[in-house]
């Protein structure tokens, strides 16, 4: 996940720089059902990880800002065709069956980056400075290559694949908020306090032990 630039500490409350007031509503409750407060430590709102979510999605743009905001709209939209409510009006139940459907894809569901799932075109990719530019899809077979003149044999799909096509968007926007929640969590002073992470700590090295020294000594 790409660092973000240095940024100055807060004089005061935090402006959100892309998030409506309603878009950081959803994604603070959305990231603590990600990373919910317990005994261990605080949630992902106590770390302000919403805010680093923010901070991302305007450093970034490109892709990454559609597919956030989207991704925000579709939870409202399947919460709406549900349960008649918003995402964030729903019960910790409702919001927990929608992000079912979404929060453990097939294994072979393709990335949430567009320069490895090709969901968005190159030029976006390139313009958000992400990955290479992949190289224009070869043309669909001519019926000489295929060897019939018929119409193409229509394959049924799986289970997995027809749940996979119907919550693509959802899955490609939770994979992508997910991850962006775990990030800013870990690398916050809560987060690095709930790995228990000691960083770089100074070693008192006393030297070569005095049997060794005697040993290489005695062989001189």
């Amino acid at each position: 996940m790409p660092a973000l630039p240095p940024v100055a500490a807060a004089k005061g409350p935090y402006v959100p720089k892309f998030f409506s007031e309603e878009e950081w509503k959803s994604a603070s409750v959305l990231a603590d059902m990600i990373i919910p407060r317990d005994e261990r430590s605080g949630s992902a709102t106590d770390a302000r990880t919403v805010e680093y979510i923010d901070e991302y999605a305007a450093y970034w743009g490109g892709w990454v800002q559609p597919r956030l905001r989207g991704g925000l709209m579709w939870l409202d939209h399947e919460c709406g065709q549900r349960f008649e409510k918003p995402f964030v009006d729903c019960t910790v139940d409702q919001r927990r069956q929608v992000l079912e459907l979404i929060a453990y894809p097939p294994k072979d569901e393709p990335s949430h980056r567009p320069d490895i799932g090709q969901r968005e075109p190159a030029a976006q990719i390139g313009a958000a400075g992400v990955g290479h530019p992949e190289k224009e899809p070869p043309p669909p077979p001519t019926p000489t290559q295929t060897g019939t003149m018929g119409p193409p044999t229509v394959v049924p799909l799986k289970e997995e694949e027809k749940h996979a096509t119907a919550y693509s968007a959802g899955i490609a926007f939770f994979t992508l908020f997910r991850d962006l929640t775990a990030t800013g969590f870990f690398t916050s002073e809560i987060g690095i306090k709930d790995l228990a992470f000691m960083g770089n700590q100074p070693y008192d090295w006393k030297g070569c032990p005095p049997e060794v020294v005697a040993s290489i000594l005695k062989k001189a």
